[in-house]
């Protein structure tokens, strides 16, 4: 689960970094727990549509081989810190992890 919430100072991404294991099959569910209009892109083309407060949707990045990076595309929103990084690991070094929906 990722949220997009609004800040008391700026925007956030929660979590903003995520950590998987090479050829892991990534599916996001990202909620907007903010009181403004968010979405999600994530390198690679997948990209929620926009989100209104306490809308979600689910975001299917595929196999994930490489680090990606994620950020809100509203005008700035990404500035103001709406970023996420998706970080690749070798399998051995990270715990299983499932991402559920909520």
């Amino acid at each position: 689960r990722v949220a997009l919430v609004d800040a008391v100072v700026g925007f956030d991404v929660t979590p903003d970094l995520l950590e998987v294991a090479r050829g892991t099959h990534v599916v996001l569910e990202v909620v907007n727990e903010g009181n403004e209009d968010h979405d999600l892109a994530v390198e690679g083309g997948a990209k929620t549509r926009t989100l209104g407060p306490g809308q979600a949707q689910r975001l299917n990045l595929g196999t994930v081989t490489g680090d990606r990076a994620g950020w809100c595309t509203l005008p700035n929103h990404k500035v103001a810190g709406m970023t996420l990084d998706i970080r690749v690991v070798d399998a051995s070094a990270t715990r299983h992890i499932e991402l559920e929906a909520a």
